[in-house]
């Protein structure tokens, strides 16, 4: 009797105990289907920018830019001469889908009376800049050939304003290189007053810092120093090729005056490191380590609407070579007028 009761009780306990498994078992099968959700996380602004999500935007501009050659004796002897390109302007316009900006510019032609005055200037000026919220990168090619001499009455007595400017068709100058600047404050956008595609709230500055790696090339065949003060630029007369490669640190700061969506941003830099030379001369050649100056402005004044957006950016930068007993002087800069709308 006691052994009937038995195997039903077994089988039972079996039956239960594998219906227990088949559903822990299946529960674990869906797990393992159930696809993970992703969670997405919010893009976080700083609480005093604002991002303007716009699609596409079309951008017309202006630029002139331009190179200035400053030329002094260290001693304080002799005149200061400058050289400078001749350019009339660029102009094109930019367009931006979603993250994609893509542009096109042309050159301003020049009439022939205007190149018969001051020469003709072929140039390349291509510039690369990449801003985020902490490191911003400026990759930069400035490529000009052919000068002419600012105010030659002051070194030919008988120069007139009719006669054409002294030319230097093979004076040439090189500027590559790259600039690190790294923002100390999250609340300060350099983006929202130069690259106008976020804006400020109110206003806000920062102190910034910035790693400069560049290569400047100097190169004509024949001398740059007028005959009246030749004796004043020993060196300079037979100066034919300079190589020079700079490693600067400079450190400055930027501020942007906010009113609604009107602002007015400055910045300035400057700084000083190692300055290789390698200068090749008439007859000889030499080799030179010293220690240089280095500054940079920039300005932009502009309006950043949530359709309508302008702005009108300069920028000045100076880079100074010392060469025996010449101050070289290269400023390079840029005035830059662009008008744009977003849908």
């Amino acid at each position: 009797m006691r052994k009937t009761h038995l195997l039903p009780l077994l089988l039972l306990l079996l039956f239960s105990f594998s219906i227990s498994s088949q559903d822990n078992n299946d529960k674990h099968a869906k797990r393992k289907k159930e696809p993970k959700k992703k969670e997405k996380k919010e893009k976080k602004l700083p609480e005093n920018i604002v991002e303007i999500p716009k699609v596409f935007a079309l951008r017309p501009k202006y630029v002139l830019p331009s190179t200035l050659l400053d030329v002094t004796n260290r001693d304080g002897k002799g005149l200061r001469f400058n050289y400078a390109p001749f350019i009339t302007g660029v102009v094109g316009a930019g367009v931006t889908i979603k993250s994609v900006y893509v542009s096109y510019s042309m050159t301003l032609p020049n009439t022939t009376a205007m190149e018969l005055k001051y020469g003709k200037t072929d140039f390349y000026d291509i510039g690369l800049t990449i801003q985020n919220r902490i490191v911003g990168v400026d990759l930069y090619y400035q490529d000009y050939t052919g000068f002419y001499l600012l105010h030659p009455e002051k070194y030919y007595p008988g120069w007139s304003a009719s006669d054409p400017n002294p030319q230097k068709p093979s004076l040439r100058t090189i500027n590559a290189g790259m600039n690190l600047t790294f923002v100390t404050n999250h609340n300060f956008s350099p983006n929202a007053a130069f690259a106008q595609n976020e804006r400020q709230k109110t206003s806000f500055g920062a102190f910034l810092i910035s790693i400069t790696e560049r290569y400047t090339r100097l190169s004509n065949d024949s001398s740059i120093v007028p005959p009246t003060d030749a004796a004043n630029f020993p060196s300079l007369v037979k100066l034919r090729l300079g190589n020079y490669y700079s490693s600067l640190l400079s450190v400055g700061f930027g501020y942007s005056f906010v009113h609604k969506k009107f602002s007015v941003t400055p910045v300035f830099l400057a700084g000083t490191g190692l300055l290789g030379e390698d200068n090749a001369f008439d007859h000889g050649s030499n080799t030179q380590l010293k220690v240089p100056v280095y500054a940079d402005f920039k300005m932009a004044i502009g309006y950043n609407g949530n359709h309508f957006y302008t702005n009108l950016i300069l920028n000045a930068e100076l880079n100074s070579l010392p060469i025996d007993e010449t101050r070289l002087r290269i400023y390079h800069g840029s005035l830059e007028f662009g008008v744009g709308v977003r849908f």
